[in-house]
Formats: C-alpha cells, sequence, structure tokens
C-alpha cells in the first residue's frame, strides 16, 4: 500500500511557492527601480496571455510549464517587434496582446466544441452498439 503525506506533501509545495515567489519579487526588485508605482502595471494580463498562447486552457485542466514558456517568448517576440518597428507607441503593443489574446480563445473555443462534439458522436455510436 502507498501512502503519502498530504498535509507534508501540501505545506512542502506552498512553501518552494512561496520562497520562488519571494525570490522573483527580490530579483525584480533589484532589477527595476524602487518605488515606480507602474513598474508593474499590467503584468498580470500578460501572464495571463502568456499562458493561454501557451497552450493553458481557460476552462482549467489542460496545460504546462513548457507551452507557457513559449507563449511568454512568443508574447515578448511580438512586443519587441512592435518596440522596433515605427509604431513604437504603447496602445499599439496592448492592441497586438488583445489581438492574439483574443485569437488563442476563440482558436480554443473552436478545439473544445470539435473535441466535445467528436466525444458526443463516440458515446452516440457505443450506445447504438
Amino acid at each position: 500500500m502507498l501512502a503519502i503525506n498530504v498535509k507534508h506533501t501540501r505545506f512542502m509545495s506552498y512553501l518552494l511557492s512561496g520562497l520562488l515567489s519571494g525570490l522573483a519579487g527580490f530579483v525584480f526588485l533589484m532589477h527595476k527601480p524602487a518605488g515606480n508605482a507602474s513598474v508593474a502595471m499590467r503584468s498580470e494580463m500578460d501572464a495571463i496571455a502568456a499562458s493561454i498562447i501557451g497552450g493553458t486552457l481557460l476552462t482549467g485542466g489542460v496545460g504546462n510549464v513548457i507551452g507557457t514558456f513559449f507563449g511568454a517568448l512568443i508574447l515578448a517576440t511580438i512586443q519587441k517587434i512592435i518596440a522596433l518597428s515605427p509604431l513604437n507607441e504603447s496602445w499599439w503593443q496592448e492592441m497586438a496582446n488583445g489581438a492574439m489574446l483574443g485569437l488563442f480563445i476563440i482558436l480554443q473555443s473552436v478545439i473544445l466544441s470539435h473535441r466535445r462534439k467528436r466525444k458526443n458522436e463516440d458515446i452516440q455510436a457505443a450506445l447504438k452498439e
């Protein structure tokens, strides 16, 4: 019989998550100027966009760290291309991020509806047999 101590595992995962978050915050603080309130503005939207572009479904249950990493690379590449182009306005970057996010959300919806339809057809075929 395999027994896993759930309380200990949960505690250690929260401890590791807290330590790594604190380390990331410290590194971010050393990299950016302190006391500037607009330093991390809209960072949460970039994190969500990178996750969705990387393949994480909004419904949950599907996604991985590697996909999110590549989603962040794609997002950063597009932002750098816009920054180097003559369209170096902040709203162009927001529009590009929103357009990409909308495209991937629509793509996810199409994929999920196709999966549901195929699953329903499989269930109907199994019931007929």
